[in-house]
Formats: C-alpha cells, sequence, structure tokens
C-alpha cells in the first residue's frame, strides 16, 4: 500500500505544485485546476515517448 500512495503522490505532484504556486487551496480547488495541470503535464510529457515506441515497433 505504501508503494500505491507514493504513486498516487507522484501522479498528482504536478498539479498540486500549481496550486500552491497560485495560491489555491485543494479544498478551494475543488480538483477542476489541480486535473487539468495534471493532465497537461503528464499528456505533454508522455505524448511523445508513446509515439517513438508505436513508431519503432512498426518499423
Amino acid at each position: 500500500m505504501p508503494i500505491l500512495k507514493a504513486l498516487a503522490k507522484l501522479f498528482l505532484l504536478p498539479g498540486t505544485i500549481a496550486i500552491h504556486v497560485v495560491g489555491i487551496t485543494i479544498e478551494e480547488d475543488g480538483g477542476i485546476f489541480r486535473s487539468m495541470v495534471n493532465m497537461l503535464f503528464w499528456g505533454a510529457l508522455l505524448t511523445p515517448v508513446i509515439l517513438l515506441l508505436v513508431l519503432r515497433a512498426n518499423s
């Protein structure tokens, strides 16, 4: 269980940092801003990686 909690914290870290920078508490945010930041961060980070893996597998 500690491994899953650590993975969850890592996955939510970009959004958590963003709401602290903006000055919003987690309760005020309601998860909307944090979720958006997390989706943008992980999408931008992992899309090129996945594309490279797919292109390598097809060649």
